[in-house]
């Protein structure tokens, strides 16, 4: 298995991403980026920053 985690905080994500915690969180109000909810926490899975990122480049 991976060292990497199966999922990953806002913050996380948006280190990989490379943009701001309140960006990710728009995105993700927005429906541009998926995430799930674990109790009140949401977290985003690497299949949904990867999905997130190819709708970025299917429309440019």
């Amino acid at each position: 298995m991976s060292d990497l985690p199966m999922l990953f905080t806002p913050v996380q994500a948006a280190k990989i991403m490379g943009v701001s915690r309140s960006h990710v969180y728009v995105l993700m109000n927005q429906g541009r980026l998926s995430s799930v909810n674990i109790g009140r926490c949401r977290r985003i899975t690497v299949g949904q920053m990867n999905d997130f990122i190819a709708s970025l480049t299917a429309a440019a």
